[in-house]
């Protein structure tokens, strides 16, 4: 249902936020074609042309938080009976009002085209009225008294919030990631993640609202490869059951997921920078080029000590010659590797 299609009352909405949806002489035509701009606007993170009502920002927040995808349609639970709508009609704040209620803002919403909606602290509707063919209308999407439109009840997948680089800001289960391994090319609207598996990619200000399709907690291990190669492609990328993704690495990059895949059981920040600049007093550069890392791959990583996920089976492809890995590398063990003296590089 259209926001600007339907004005909300609700048994615990505050005096204040009691305000005309319409403003006093605007169109009602063009104030919807704005308001419809406004909404794709907040839902997509780009720049609106207006601000919506304070009771309209919220509402949109909260389902942008719940996991609702405003897009798409659902299955709704079952409205609930008439005896139970009546007792909660009788136990509702708004009851004794109504008569006013309607008096006063049926008029104006029949006028607009808009229905007129009350519904309890809990999202149900108790009371619905308005023109009979946008009420038919409403009914089809299953807008009709009884139903429970609570955010919560529009959520169908576990969701996360993140900002740019996928730290998780907020999510609607335990899911237990801190942070989750974005893509390169965020174009698609469905992707593969890290450690989650099938997810659906959506815009929001600041960040991401991504919609877990295919929890894979239970799968297999997934193929972690290393490509070294070509010394001007490196890359990193991920093979399991629900898709494969793929990471561009830095050179520096290479080199500490190399020497993490050659350390199965982990490397403290201490020592990666003996292993890349011969000494321990480096131990500030490390940790800020695995937080850029991480950036990246925050689900493949994990800390203290730094090392691959349980669930990654990682192999190395390295290039025709060993003397050609990663040339430009003083590293200890990568020189170490590069002369074959260190046979544990993992291969496919």
């Amino acid at each position: 249902m259209r926001p600007e299609l339907v004005q909300v009352l609700s048994a615990d909405t505050p005096d204040r936020l009691f305000e005309a949806a319409l403003p006093a002489g605007e169109d009602p035509a063009r104030y919807a074609h704005l308001l419809r701009r406004i909404r794709d606007a907040a839902l997509s993170g780009s720049r609106s042309p207006a601000t919506a009502r304070p009771i309209v920002d919220d509402s949109w927040r909260r389902c942008v938080a719940t996991g609702m995808d405003p897009d798409h349609g659902r299955d709704v639970p079952a409205a609930a009976g008439p005896a139970e709508v009546e007792a909660r009609r009788r136990s509702s704040k708004l009851a004794r009002v109504l008569p006013v209620l309607g008096e006063g803002l049926l008029p104006a919403a029949e006028d607009a085209g808009h229905v007129m909606v009350v519904v309890d602290a809990q999202g149900m509707i108790l009371w619905r009225d308005g023109p009979r063919k946008i009420k038919q209308h409403a009914s089809r999407l299953g807008f009709e008294v009884g139903a429970n439109w609570s955010e919560r009840q529009g959520r169908r997948h576990p969701t996360l919030v993140t900002d740019a680089d996928g730290w998780v800001a907020a999510s609607s289960t335990a899911l237990g990631a801190a942070r989750i391994a974005l893509p390169e090319n965020r174009e698609n609207n469905v992707t593969w993640i890290p450690a989650f598996g099938s997810c659906r990619l959506e815009p929001v200000p600041g960040g991401w609202l991504v919609h877990v399709l295919d929890q894979q907690a239970e799968s297999p291990a997934s193929e972690v490869v290393i490509d070294l190669r070509d010394g001007h492609h490196l890359r990193m990328s991920i093979q399991s059951p629900s898709g494969h993704w793929s990471h561009r690495l830095s050179p520096r990059h290479a080199e500490l997921l190399l020497l993490l895949a050659v350390s199965p059981n982990g490397l403290t920040s201490a020592q990666l920078s003996q292993e890349l600049y011969s000494s321990d007093e480096h131990v500030v550069a490390v940790r800020a080029e695995i937080s850029r890392l991480r950036k990246h791959l925050g689900g493949v990583l994990e800390q203290r000590p730094y090392r691959f996920a349980d669930w990654a089976d990682v192999t190395v492809t390295g290039p025709a010659s060993s003397t050609d890995l990663l040339p430009a590398s003083t590293a200890p063990t990568i020189r170490a590797l590069r002369t074959g003296r260190r046979p544990d590089i993992p291969t496919p």
